[in-house]
C-alpha cells in the first residue's frame, strides 16, 4: 500500500505535478521577458558614460521599467491559458460553472485599467522627458519644471480619484442592482402554491348518497333519492359497498310529475329517461378519477378533456379504488 494521499482538488498526482510544472514555466518566463526587456531598453535609452542622476537618465530609467512591467503583463496573459489547460478535474468544473459574464469582467477590468492607467502615465512621463530635454537644450526652462509637474499632478490625481469612484460605484452599485432584479424578477415569475384538490372536494362521508351493491342499484326507490335534494344539494350520488361511484342521479334531469309518487318509480326507469336529447344512462356515468396529489388545475384539465362535471378523488386516481371525496364543476371554478 503507497503511503501518499491521493490530491485534495481530485485530479491524480500526475495530473498536479504536470500542473505546478506549467506554472513554473509561465513565471520563469515572464520574469525572463520583463527582466531581459528592461535590460535592453535601459542599453537602448541610456546612451554609456552619461550622468546617472541627471532628469534625462532617471526619466529614461521610468519609461524602461514602465515598459518592462507591461511586456512582462502581456506575456503573463498570453501563457495564463497555458497554465490551466490541464488543471485537475475539479479546479475545472468549478471554473466551467463559474459565471461566464463574471469570468469576461475579471478579465476585462484589469486590462482596461492597466492599459488606461499605463497610457495616463506614459503621457505626463513624456511630457517630464520632453520637457526635460527641451530645458538642456534651454537653461531658462528649466525654472519651469516644478510648474510642469504641479500641473501634471493636477491633472492626474483627478482622473486617478474618479477612475477609483467608478470602480466602487460600479461594483457596489452592480451588485445591487443585480440583487434588486433578482427579488423582482423571483417576485414576478414565483407562482403561487397551487390548490389541493384535497381542500376543495366534499370529503366521502358529507356526500349527499346512497350505499348499496352494485347489482341493486337500478332497483332504488326514487324516493330514498328525491329526500336527499335539498338546496344546496342538486346530485345524489350511488355508491356501491366499494365506496366506488355507480350512478350521479341529477334534481334537473329527474320527470316533473315524479315528485308526486316518487316512490312508484325506480333508477332504472331514470335512466330510461332522455332530457334535452340525451339519456339519462348515458349522464348519470358521465365522471372520472383524479389522484389526491393533484390540483385544482388538473382537475379543471381533467374535466375539460374528459366532458364532465364530476371528478372522484381516490388515492391514486384509479376508479378500482375507494372514494376520498367528490369535485364538482362549481368547486373547481
Amino acid at each position: 500500500m503507497s503511503g501518499s494521499l491521493p490530491p485534495k482538488d481530485g485530479g491524480s498526482n500526475d495530473q498536479v505535478r504536470s500542473y505546478d510544472r506549467e506554472r513554473w514555466f509561465v513565471a520563469v518566463v515572464t520574469a525572463l521577458g520583463g527582466v531581459l526587456t528592461l535590460i535592453w531598453l535601459f542599453w537602448r535609452l541610456v546612451p554609456q558614460g552619461v550622468d546617472a542622476t541627471s532628469w534625462n537618465t532617471l526619466a529614461k530609467l521610468a519609461v524602461a521599467i514602465l515598459l518592462a512591467l507591461a511586456i512582462t503583463a502581456m506575456l503573463r496573459f498570453a501563457l495564463a491559458p497555458l497554465g490551466r489547460a490541464r488543471r485537475p478535474s475539479v479546479v475545472v468544473l468549478a471554473s466551467t460553472q463559474a459565471d461566464p459574464d463574471a469570468t469576461v469582467r475579471r478579465w476585462i477590468t484589469p486590462i482596461v485599467f492597466g492599459v488606461g492607467s499605463g497610457a495616463i502615465i506614459v503621457l505626463a512621463l513624456g511630457l517630464v522627458i520632453a520637457f526635460t530635454v527641451l530645458a538642456a537644450d534651454d537653461p531658462s526652462l528649466k525654472p519651469k519644471i516644478d510648474t510642469l509637474l504641479n500641473g501634471i499632478f493636477g491633472a492626474v490625481l483627478p482622473i486617478f480619484a474618479t477612475w477609483v469612484g467608478t470602480v466602487i460605484a460600479f461594483y457596489f452599485t452592480s451588485s445591487n442592482f443585480q440583487q434588486a432584479a433578482r427579488i423582482a424578477r423571483e417576485a414576478t415569475t414565483a407562482s403561487a402554491p397551487q390548490a389541493s384538490v384535497l381542500d376543495r372536494m366534499i370529503p366521502y362521508d358529507k356526500i349527499a348518497k346512497i350505499e348499496r351493491p352494485r347489482a341493486e342499484a337500478r332497483e332504488i326507490h326514487m324516493d330514498e333519492v328525491v329526500k336527499l335534494f335539498s338546496p344546496p344539494v342538486t346530485r345524489v350520488i350511488v355508491f356501491d359497498q366499494a365506496k366506488q361511484p355507480v350512478f350521479v342521479i341529477r334534481q334537473k334531469r329527474v320527470p316533473p310529475e315524479w315528485s308526486q309518487h316518487p316512490q312508484d318509480h325506480t333508477i332504472d326507469e331514470y335512466l330510461r329517461q332522455t332530457v334535452e336529447g340525451r339519456s339519462n344512462a348515458q349522464d348519470a356515468a358521465q365522471f372520472e378519477f383524479i389522484p389526491q396529489t393533484a390540483t385544482i388545475d388538473d382537475a379543471r384539465a381533467k374535466m375539460a378533456s374528459a366532458n364532465c362535471v364530476d371528478l372522484f378523488v381516490t388515492a391514486g386516481g384509479e376508479k378500482t379504488q375507494p372514494v376520498l371525496g367528490w369535485l364538482t364543476d362549481d368547486l373547481v371554478k
